[in-house]
């Protein structure tokens, strides 16, 4: 744009008949200055990638999930106070940013392919999230949901799967972590909890998913299918 600006400050300077070659290389110095000013202004001033800001978006979408998770375990509990609608409201909003923010690389065209494949993952696996989280506030707002001891063990599986995600110092642990125990309906128990255990089941398994697309180095080539 500025070469431009200064072609057309060229012309007009030459129809008014007072351009003379030293002006026009201090025009283009001033416009080599300026450029590496803003060089320079992007790369100390702002180190922000693109990828970091795309991971800020999706850690802030993990904890929503957590909070969520628990104000629906504590309101199962019977605490009225506890309203997981919020939280669920807020992760919608959240997506949107995120799907925003990775749009570029899940373009047909993008040639990052594995950066596009992974990218499609976290969105799908997220969206997978918002879903479970859905569920789980509808089923907590049921007035007749009792609590169950089984909905304390799950919601913590859940924290600990989202605190894995985000805390570096967490990850570690992962490897060696007990696999999530399969979910078992018992008709004895409320439907509601059993609801509650089936969506809370499910938000395990998906950030279990998440922490491959999520820890792969951006510049690793496209997974393959087993």
């Amino acid at each position: 744009m500025m070469f431009f600006v200064t072609v057309m400050a060229g012309l007009l300077y030459g129809l008014l008949g007072v351009l003379h070659p030293g002006l026009l290389l201090l025009r283009f110095e001033e416009t080599a200055v300026g450029a590496l000013g803003a060089a320079a202004a992007v790369a100390l001033v702002l180190p922000v990638t693109t990828h970091a800001a795309t991971n800020a978006w999706i850690q802030r979408a993990l904890h929503c999930v957590r909070g969520c998770t628990s104000a629906a375990t504590r309101r199962l509990a019977g605490d009225e106070s506890a309203d997981p609608a919020p939280h669920a409201a807020e992760l919608e909003l959240l997506l949107g940013r995120v799907r925003l923010a990775l749009a570029p690389l899940v373009h047909p065209l993008s040639p990052l392919k594995g950066r596009r494949s992974r990218a499609r993952q976290v969105i799908a696996l997220l969206d997978d999230c918002a879903r479970e989280v859905r569920g789980l506030a509808a089923v907590a707002a049921d007035p007749a949901a009792s609590h169950d001891a089984r909905l304390t063990a799950a919601c913590d599986r859940v924290e600990a799967a989202v605190e894995a995600l985000v805390t570096p110092a967490a990850r570690a642990c992962t490897a060696t972590a007990a696999p999530a125990p399969a979910f078992e309906s018992h008709p004895h128990h409320h439907p509601a909890a059993e609801a509650a255990l089936r969506h809370l089941h499910a938000l395990e398994h998906a950030l279990a998913a998440l922490a491959t697309p999520l820890r792969t180095s951006p510049r690793a080539p496209a997974l393959t299918a087993a």
